[in-house]
């Protein structure tokens, strides 16, 4: 590990490999080699390396997670798609996964594969805000603003509701080009959910990149008034 992050990967490779003839198994000196090899340009021994971790850990996304980053580097579409899915099945609710299907998405240009999977997640836990933010997240990544509001307003009303939901749904009415909107919204969701300090400080830092000083200072005061250890 210490060899990658220095950049000598080649050097990183060798002791991975002096490593993994020790302990041929231990899924961490697999990984640290795997990276190693993918970092040296070495894709095709990568994505065999991790194919073992998957073998040692079948119920664990990461070896998927990082079979997806190889295949897109190497420039495999359908190798990586493959490993996103394989990773939505094992953990269907990670944000990671979540992450890299929208990646997909935006990279691809070919949304099918994350919109399914969202589909998938509101269809077996429609209670949970997961699959409406995945989606949103995809629409926002393709800059299909009207469709990605319509999801996140839905993950807005749901149970388990994301901090981060009130400025998602801000953020796309300011795209679409409704301001009016966003500032309509602020103010019916402030009115109810005055201690949202994730939306109190997007809104501070709104007004700031706008140049309206007074405006940021006021919102950060109410912020502070709430969470007076808020660094």
């Amino acid at each position: 590990n210490h060899l990658i992050d220095a950049g000598d990967f080649k050097s990183a490779v060798d002791a991975g490999q002096v490593a993994q003839l020790a302990i041929p198994t231990n899924p961490e000196v697999l990984d640290a080699l795997g990276r190693a090899l993918e970092e040296s340009g070495d894709h095709l021994q990568a994505i065999s390396t991790f194919n073992r971790i998957a073998a040692v850990l079948p119920g664990s996304p990461g070896p998927q997670l990082r079979l997806a980053v190889v295949h897109k580097r190497a420039g495999n579409v359908a190798e990586w798609a493959a490993s996103l899915k394989k990773a939505f099945e094992i953990a269907p609710q990670s944000p990671e996964v979540h992450r890299q299907l929208v990646a997909f998405s935006r990279v691809t240009r070919d949304p099918r594969i994350a919109l399914a999977a969202a589909k998938e997640l509101q269809k077996t836990r429609p209670t949970k805000a997961s699959g409406y933010t995945l989606e949103g997240g995809i629409e926002a990544s393709r800059k299909n603003w009207p469709a990605a509001l319509a999801a996140y307003r839905q993950a807005l009303v749901k149970d388990d509701r994301p901090a981060r939901a009130a400025v998602s749904v801000y953020m796309a009415y300011g795209a679409i080009g409704k301001p009016a909107e966003s500032e309509r919204f602020a103010g019916e969701w402030l009115k109810g959910h005055p201690a949202d300090v994730a939306f109190l400080g997007h809104l501070g830092s709104v007004a700031m990149a706008r140049k309206d000083f007074a405006g940021s200072e006021r919102w950060y005061s109410e912020l502070v008034k709430i969470d007076a250890g808020n660094v």
